[in-house]
């Protein structure tokens, strides 16, 4: 039995059915699911997680407020084909007569610290339809990140999320306070060394609290690579994604963003990349799609933005974001067919309203977001180095050996790297 401040999780009992059934047969609690349940499945679900309980010591619990012992749903751990391969996941049901009262959030965590704590496993899942919100926001909640996403028949397209162990001490440690001189050693430790050249993307809030804020994290970089060195971060001039008006949505606009004036203090690309852009030792390029860069071949941003970082043994720093921030993944796309660049540009209609010298539109996206795809296949392959600096997980990496991983999908099977399965059948690819 597991008990958090509100909630007690407890096997399930076949006296348990009529409180289940009345979750699992209703149409809008699963939504996400090929059908609701009918008496003789939800019958089988309780089985199935007694069964569990007999083979792996664990399954969906019964969810029951601890104040009443009401049911309310089920929370737990079950092994399930993710993408292929058989690996734990949480998963979690609740009534809806309870939902956006975070009870699904306090069981997950609960289950999740369980599995850290009772078992071997190093890494937890948790995979829904990628319509599901609730889910994954669940999941990112309890300090999951988004670690694929693949065709599935069941949900058309699934995304999978995911903590490792290391990320769970991590948070059960709080939040942590950090120095430039922590920061610092941690790189050095990761092996970022004098004269490298470095692509940067960061999130500063990731960190914790930092002495000294963005200038210290600068500050760290420079000192670590030194003017032998060089440091790049994205300087481009987009405003934070704007959300759609319902008459942008009768036009299928997806992603709307401003683009915004030279002189704008604040961008999308965070603090750490803004305050780096207006340093007086930094050379930024002037047009929308910039780069700012720092060092003894700084001023190549101005004329060839990454080029020379990616073609010259560059390193990429995450630091508490993911691949999808990665700006020199960009520059292997000229090897994207222009079949999947006209199918998802915006109409004319569009770039009308929104020119498109003034706004940066998307009016729709491939199934799967490929980027994630290529970044699993890296660290398949043992390319990414991971560490902690305060609460930020950095990601340290060869940019080349990672961004020719998705060249070589574009170029071999790009339909299928983004889950285009219509175009697959109308194209060929030489």
């Amino acid at each position: 039995m597991i008990e958090t401040e509100r909630l007690v999780l407890r096997n399930y009992t076949m006296d348990d059915f009529d409180a289940l059934y009345e979750i699992v047969s209703d149409a809008e609690t699963m939504q996400h699911y090929p059908a609701p349940f009918d008496e003789e499945k939800t019958r089988g679900w309780i089985k199935w997680n007694l069964e569990n309980y007999e083979k792996y010591g664990f399954g969906l619990w019964a969810v029951v407020l601890k104040e009443t012992g009401e049911f309310i749903g089920d929370c737990g751990i079950t092994i399930q084909n993710i993408d292929g391969e058989l690996l734990p996941e949480i998963g979690y049901h609740i009534h809806k007569k309870y939902w956006r009262r975070g009870f699904a959030k306090e069981a997950a965590r609960a289950v999740r610290d369980w599995v850290f704590t009772n078992t071997e496993y190093n890494e937890i899942y948790s995979y829904m339809k990628y319509t599901n919100v609730g889910s994954y926001s669940t999941a990112v909640a309890n300090g999951m990140r988004k670690v694929k996403e693949y065709l599935d028949p069941k949900n058309y397209v699934s995304c999978a999320y995911s903590i490792k162990r290391a990320d769970w001490e991590n948070i059960i440690a709080g939040p942590k306070t950090v120095t430039k001189e922590d920061i610092k050693s941690a790189l050095e430790k990761l092996g970022v060394e004098k004269g490298m050249i470095l692509e940067v993307h960061s999130s500063l809030k990731s960190f914790g609290k930092v002495i000294g804020g963005a200038t210290s994290v600068i500050d760290a970089l420079k000192e670590t690579v030194t003017e032998e060195g060089s440091i790049f971060m994205p300087a481009l001039r987009l405003s934070p994604e704007m959300e759609p008006t319902e008459e942008d949505k009768k036009f299928g606009i997806k992603v709307k963003i401003k683009i915004i004036g030279r002189d704008e203090k604040k961008t999308a690309m965070g603090i750490i990349a803004d305050t780096f852009r207006s340093l007086p030792d930094t050379y930024t390029g002037r047009e929308v799609i910039s780069t700012s860069g720092w060092g003894k071949h700084g001023k190549e941003a101005l004329t060839g933005g990454l080029d020379y970082a990616i073609h010259n043994g560059g390193k990429a720093l995450l630091f508490g974001v993911d691949i999808y921030k990665l700006t020199a993944m960009h520059y292997m796309e000229v090897h994207t067919p222009k079949e999947i660049n006209e199918l998802y540009a915006p109409s004319d209609e569009v770039n009308k309203i929104y020119p498109p010298d003034e706004w940066f539109i998307e009016t729709g996206h491939p199934p799967l977001k490929a980027w994630y795809t290529i970044q699993n296949m890296a660290y398949k392959k043992g390319l990414i180095k991971e560490t902690y600096i305060g609460n930020c997980h950095v990601m340290f990496f060869d940019i080349l050996e990672v961004v020719n991983l998705y060249a070589e999908e574009l170029k071999n099977r790009p339909f299928e790297l983004w889950g285009i399965k219509e175009i697959t059948r109308r194209c060929k690819i030489k």
